[in-house]
C-alpha cells in the first residue's frame, strides 16, 4: 500500500512562525513540510505505547537532507541523526525515509519522534534540562522497540544513541558550544 501524502506550503498561516524560526531558506522548498498520511495510526500508536494522551492538533513532517541534521542536531559535526522533534510541532526526519512508510524502521522512527511530540504536549519535561532530556530519549526508544515488537513482529531493537546536554554552554574560547 502505497500512502497519499498531502503537501503543505510554508506560507500557510498555521505553520509559518514555526517554519519560520525552524528551518533556514536552504531546507524550505513548498512540498518539505507535509501531513503525513499515516499519522492519525502512528500517532494512536506512540499514545497507546507511552500513555499520554493525544492533544487536540498534529504535527507536520518535514523531510530533510542530512546536511540539515548535521547542522541543527549535531551543531554543525557530521552524525547519524535521521529524526528530531523541535518542541514546535514539526518532527524532521532524513529525506531517505519520506516514502517508506512500508519499512518497518520508517514507521518506527516517526512513532520515537511523535513521542517526543506527546511528551512535550503532556507538560511533563522540561526541554532544556539534561535529565530530562535523557529520561525523554530513554522513553521514546522504549516505545519504539515496542512498536517494532507488536505492530512488525520485529526483534530488530533499536538501541538508545547519546544525548548532548550541552545546552548554550561556552567553551574557553567564548565560542557557544
Amino acid at each position: 500500500m502505497i500512502a497519499a501524502i498531502a503537501a503543505v506550503s510554508p506560507d500557510s498561516p498555521q505553520i509559518k512562525a514555526a517554519t519560520l524560526d525552524s528551518l533556514s531558506e536552504t531546507y524550505t522548498p513548498a512540498a518539505v513540510i507535509e501531513l503525513h498520511s499515516s499519522m492519525p495510526t502512528l500517532l494512536a500508536w506512540a499514545s497507546k505505547l507511552s500513555r499520554y494522551p493525544v492533544p487536540e492538533i498534529l504535527p507536520y513532517v518535514a523531510y530533510c537532507p542530512r546536511a540539515f541534521f548535521s547542522d541543527r542536531v549535531c551543531g554543525g559535526t557530521a552524525c547519524k541523526a535521521v529524526g528530531w522533534y523541535n518542541d514546535q510541532n514539526i518532527i524532521y526526519l532524513d529525506e531517505t525515509y519520506r516514502y517508506e512508510d512500508q519499512d518497518d524502521f520508517a514507521n518506527s522512527l516517526l512513532v520515537h519522534e511523535l513521542v517526543h511530540f506527546l511528551q512535550h504536549h503532556s507538560g511533563r519535561f522540561d526541554s532544556l534540562s539534561c535529565d530530562d532530556s535523557l529520561a525523554r530519549e530513554r522513553e521514546a526508544y522504549a516505545v519504539q522497540n515496542d512498536y517494532l515488537a507488536n505492530v512488525w513482529y520485529s526483534f530488530r531493537f533499536i538501541a538508545p544513541k547519546p544525548v548532548s546536554c550541552a545546552y548554550g554552554l561556552t567553551r574557553e574560547d567564548g565560542q557557544s558550544s
